[in-house]
């Protein structure tokens, strides 16, 4: 059957018409538009992200068990690296759980030479400044914590882990020569005490 020339003209001018018609997107338009989805996009990560938070009040105590050791040749101002012994649970809500790391600085830390018997300088100091929940750093502040230098046990009256040192048993020149100069074990367990109020997001509701 022959065709109409009349109607396969119309027919290509109303197609030519139509892609005219039909709205060009420009590549600023189409940058335009990437850029609208990505703030959408954040919008909707940041507002899945933010959680509610809840107060911890000063004098909360906060279990700590230290993941590295505390040596003689640590100084003050070294910062010491632990972690939740137990979670931080308030009004049924987990804020923190355990094993959360929680970052501290040494504030006091003799040095352990022969002259160190003498003056009677056997304490550590130390504080927590930091708590890292959900890969961020969030500040905080412990009383200073004092503590006794342990004695090295030699028998079973000197095992006591923060009895400091005695005049009948190793000097501190004898202490210190040790090979590891191991003051505190990783593993040492710690009790720090809230100094300030803290705002910590709250992660769900404690088993």
């Amino acid at each position: 059957m022959a065709r109409n020339p009349t109607s396969m003209i119309l027919l290509v001018v109303s197609l030519f018409v139509l892609i005219l018609l039909v709205p060009q997107v420009t590549p600023g338009e189409r940058r335009a538009s990437a850029s609208n989805g990505d703030s959408l996009f954040r919008q909707l990560k940041d507002r899945t992200e933010s959680r509610p938070t809840m107060e911890l009040q000063v004098g909360t105590r906060l279990h700590v068990r230290l993941r590295e050791k505390v040596t003689d040749r640590n100084r003050a101002g070294d910062s010491f690296i632990g972690q939740l012994d137990r979670p931080l649970i308030r009004n049924g809500r987990t804020l923190a759980p355990a094993g959360t790391r929680v970052i501290g600085r040494l504030t006091r830390m003799p040095e352990l030479t022969a002259a160190h018997k003498e003056t009677g300088s056997n304490e550590v100091g130390m504080v927590l400044e930091q708590i890292v929940l959900n890969n961020k750093v969030l500040e905080l502040r412990s009383e200073p914590l004092t503590l006794l230098i342990p004695a090295r046990p030699n028998d079973a009256e000197t095992s006591s882990l923060l009895r400091p040192f005695r005049d009948d048993s190793r000097t501190a020149r004898g202490w210190t020569s040790e090979d590891d100069g191991v003051i505190y074990e990783s593993g040492t367990r710690l009790t720090f005490v809230l100094a300030e109020r803290v705002l910590l997001p709250v992660l769900g509701r404690s088993e």
